[in-house]
């Protein structure tokens, strides 16, 4: 049906109009009953076609008001992204997030150098070279044996006023892994680590990090395709805050909890895997032994995955679903202690 325009419109309903008013006055002066009877006539036959024009005008008008509606909406979404995860709001929840799956990253090297965040990588070395040997307990610390202390330092993106203190309270040396988001907000990097530390047996690190910065530290397997829960960090400079959790929704390849000196705790420390249901545990790609993605990147959630590390863990502790935003803590301490245990 063709819609007339506004002006055409209203040139035709003002001479609907005075059609309308002559037949008023018609009416109003003296007549026979025929007169009457024809203006009667008249008038029924053009009140469907003001009908008709009083419709299309309202739905011409409408369809102009949904357009400028519409273009206002888009105008205030683009204006507001980029914005997530600032101000107060936590910015590290977790969810189903790569549009795409990276390819499988090269097995990680048996002992990388502390290397800053963005700088060359180090050289691979042979996938069954043994560990080389950590650094020396700082002067003045206690022994390295202690997790109290740490046995090594490192920086991330060349350091800063702000720090973590990483635990290794395994049997075994442990690779872990720094991921900076790629934007402010839900936007992990899949890329490949930027640095890498091995913390000894028992032993702890000391790492420096910068200011303003936001991203994950994990236990690493090699592959960021690997099932494996995440220490989300977001040192906020506006706020002089740090907003913290853990992140078991891509899977359990370790235990993680994060304590402030101010006593915020996020995650756990517990070892549930030898407890989980054969169903929900499978091997990642170092050969280890981890418990598979309540929601993996494709959205699927295995619900018996969702229910065993809600019970084993509680429902507050970490995220084991994207909506589980009371996992998250903030402290406005400049440290924190990231300790690792056995999944």
């Amino acid at each position: 049906m063709k819609i007339d325009s506004i002006d055409e419109v209203r040139s035709k309903r003002e001479r609907n109009w005075q059609q309308w008013n002559a037949m008023q006055a018609s009416a109003e002066a003296p007549s026979s009953d025929d007169s009457s009877t024809k203006l009667k006539s008249r008038f029924e036959q053009l009140w469907p076609q003001f009908e008709k024009l009083l419709e299309q005008f309202l739905m011409q008008l409408m369809s102009q008001l949904m357009n400028q509606l519409q273009g206002g909406q888009g105008q205030g979404q683009g204006d507001g992204q980029g914005c997530h995860g600032t101000g107060g709001v936590p910015a590290m929840p977790s969810a189903p997030r790569p549009p795409s799956v990276a390819p499988p990253a090269a097995p990680p090297p048996a002992a990388a150098p502390p290397q800053a965040l963005g700088g060359p990588p180090a050289p691979p070395s042979a996938p069954d070279a043994a560990p080389a040997p950590e650094s020396p307990a700082q002067p003045g610390g206690v022994p390295a044996g202690n997790p109290a202390a740490p046995s090594a330092t490192g920086a991330v993106n060349g350091g800063g006023p702000n720090s973590l203190n990483l635990r290794n309270n395994t049997d075994q040396p442990m690779q872990v892994a720094f991921f900076r988001n790629l934007a402010p907000g839900e936007h992990p990097s899949f890329n490949g680590p930027e640095a890498t530390f091995t913390i000894g047996a028992h032993q702890s690190m000391q790492v420096a990090m910068p200011e303003d910065w936001q991203g994950r530290v994990q236990k690493w397997s090699g592959n960021t395709q690997d099932n494996s829960n995440w220490a989300e960090i977001n040192f906020e400079k506006s706020t002089k805050k740090i907003w913290f959790d853990e992140s078991d929704i891509p899977g359990r390849n370790s235990s993680i909890k994060i304590t402030a000196p101010d006593g915020a705790v996020a995650g756990s420390d517990k070892s549930i895997l030898g407890s989980a249901p054969a169903g929900i545990v499978t091997t990642d790609s170092s050969g280890q032994r981890v418990i598979k993605a309540p929601q993996w990147f494709d959205g699927k959630t295995n619900h018996d995955a969702v229910n065993f590390l809600n019970g084993a863990l509680g429902t507050s502790n970490a995220y084991v679903l994207p909506d589980d935003n009371n996992a998250v803590r903030t402290s406005s301490a400049n440290s924190l202690t990231v300790d690792f245990g056995d999944a």
